[in-house]
C-alpha cells in the first residue's frame, strides 16, 4: 500500500553558521517498503525554502549567515505513492 510516515524523526542543535544539527532517521511503512528522502529547509521572508545540497539525515549549517528557523522534510516513496512529514 501507499507509504505512511510514522515518525519524521527528531532534529536538535544550535542554529548558526558552522553548527551541526543532528537528526534521527525517519520511519515509514508501506508495501513495498518505501525509500526515504530528506530535504532541509530554512524560513526566510515568511516562506520555507530548500537548502541546496542539504539532503542528509543531519545537517551542518554552513549556508546561513545568521541563525534561522530550520526544518527537515522527509518524503517516503514507493510504487503506491508518496507521503511527506516534517
Amino acid at each position: 500500500g501507499a507509504p505512511v510516515v510514522l515518525d519524521p524523526g527528531v532534529i536538535s542543535g544550535a542554529r548558526g553558521d558552522g553548527q551541526a544539527i543532528a537528526g534521527t532517521a525517519a520511519t515509514a511503512t508501506g508495501a513495498p517498503a518505501p525509500s526515504l528522502a530528506y530535504q532541509w529547509q530554512a524560513l526566510s521572508g515568511g516562506s520555507w525554502g530548500d537548502l541546496v545540497g542539504a539532503t542528509g539525515v543531519s545537517y551542518t549549517d554552513t549556508a546561513l549567515s545568521a541563525p534561522m528557523d530550520l526544518r527537515r522534510r522527509v518524503v517516503a516513496t514507493n510504487s503506491g505513492g508518496s507521503a511527506t512529514g516534517f
